[in-house]
């Protein structure tokens, strides 16, 4: 697979596409660092400068996003939504662009007494739904007047969380998995709760599948939601704490603090069982994200390890960066992702497939 550059600055999600297909330049030596960010060739100088004309030689575009003089940002989770980019922020609480006019920014801030710490962040059918302790959910069309839609406060951290449907799946190390309905995102309500000690979760066919910093992976079946129930415990290799996980085709991939990537076959998933793992280079690895045939490895130093999942019991490391991840974010959105990035500036990079 190959992935071309593109720092947004106007246009649609669609104007992206058309330009990834379009070519322009030379390639990549890499699929995810940008070019001002590639090693240099052994026995070059590194001289460190940052491409951020139109049309360069390597066919990217870099122009940084304008905030409004005064405001700083700093990014906890972020999400795209059609042409719009929202990130949760410490300061601010909700800060969401127009991608196709980056000059329409908005600000919405949900909780005066500046208490409530935003987190966790999954952006769909026109609402936003934040984790800050309690689960917040924020009217977001039209952007200009986003407001508090509703709220509910589950008695302790709500921890992360995926949205299938109407129903809202959490994972909290210190309340286990709450099923919340968000059918009317003004009331939402709790349907059913299953104890335990999480930290990450996905959803796949009427399954939550729960990683767990003591007991590695834990499969709920989750169809109907008033009788949710344990169908499955799978220890990790060496019995290492997962942190992370995500499921694709019949797979479950999970980061763990001592093995790294471990691949768990999942089909079915009362037989589900360990088929490989993969030692990362980043130390304790706490974040997972699947793209195009590789999972992307967040590590608690900020090391990012890209793996080659398109065999997964043949899974490998295909490159690794020490010091990537501290001022990133990532989402995808279809084939593309999207890598925001606040430290001179605000930018975001759109990453496409060829």
């Amino acid at each position: 697979m190959k992935l071309k550059f593109l720092v947004i600055a106007v246009g649609l999600v669609i104007a992206l596409l058309v330009l990834a297909s379009c070519g322009g330049g030379g390639e990549q030596d890499d699929p995810f660092l940008q070019p001002d960010e590639q090693p240099a060739p052994a026995g070059e100088p590194d001289d460190g400068d940052v491409e951020t004309a139109s049309g360069g030689a390597d066919g990217s575009v870099t122009v940084e996003i304008a905030l409004p003089p005064g405001v700083s940002v700093d990014p906890v989770d972020f999400a795209i939504d059609g042409h719009y980019a929202y990130f949760t922020d410490s300061t601010y609480g909700l800060v969401i662009i127009d991608i196709a006019d980056t000059s329409r920014l908005n600000l919405v801030a949900w909780d005066e007494t500046g208490e409530a710490v935003p987190g966790e962040l999954v952006v769909s059918g026109g609402y936003a739904y934040i984790g800050a302790g309690k689960l917040i959910i924020i009217d977001v069309d039209p952007l200009e007047s986003a407001s508090l839609a509703g709220e509910l406060d589950t008695g302790g951290d709500i921890g992360k969380f995926v949205l299938s449907g109407n129903l809202l799946y959490t994972a909290s190390e210190s309340e286990g998995m709450h099923i919340i309905d968000v059918g009317d995102p003004g009331a939402p309500a709790l349907v059913n709760s299953i104890g335990g000690s999480f930290s990450g979760i996905d959803y796949a066919d009427g399954y939550a599948y729960m990683a767990s910093d003591a007991e590695g992976l834990t499969i709920i079946s989750v169809d109907p939601p008033e009788d949710a129930g344990i169908v499955n415990i799978v220890g990790t290799t060496e019995d290492s704490s997962s942190s992370d996980v995500k499921i694709l085709g019949g797979f479950a991939y999970i980061a763990t603090a001592d093995t790294g990537l471990e691949v768990i076959n999942v089909s079915p998933p009362e037989n589900a069982e360990v088929v490989h793992s993969v030692a990362t280079m980043g130390n304790r690895a706490d974040k997972l994200i699947l793209f195009e045939g590789y999972a992307y490895v967040y590590a608690a130093d900020n090391t990012v390890d890209v793996i080659d999942i398109g065999d997964p019991a043949e899974a490998g490391i295909s490159s690794s960066y020490p010091d990537y991840a501290g001022n990133r974010r990532i989402a995808t959105l279809g084939d593309l992702m999207f890598v925001l990035e606040y430290e001179d500036g605000l930018k975001i990079t759109a990453l496409a497939s060829e």
